[in-house]
């Protein structure tokens, strides 16, 4: 599915968000929109901490906000 141009994903998972994001961007060469809603179920010190990093593995990534952020999850998501 390379040719694959927008991704909607909605998933729950216990791996870090950016680590997913760059994986998305390597194999999917020709996307250039993606939105989401994703909740990250890891404990606080294992998140990523700056949204930004994010926002500048592609600009497809651009519109991911951070929804709720505790002590157990972090929810990201795009309008």
């Amino acid at each position: 599915m390379p040719n694959i141009r927008y991704l909607y994903l909605q998933t729950k998972f216990r791996i870090e968000f950016i680590y997913l994001i760059e994986n998305i961007i390597k194999r999917l060469n020709h996307l250039n929109r993606f939105d989401c809603f994703i909740k990250e179920l890891l404990i606080k010190n294992q998140r990523i901490s700056n949204l930004n990093d994010i926002h500048q593995i592609n600009s497809c990534f651009k519109s991911i906000q951070l929804i709720k952020d505790n002590e157990h999850y972090t929810i990201f998501a795009t309008e």
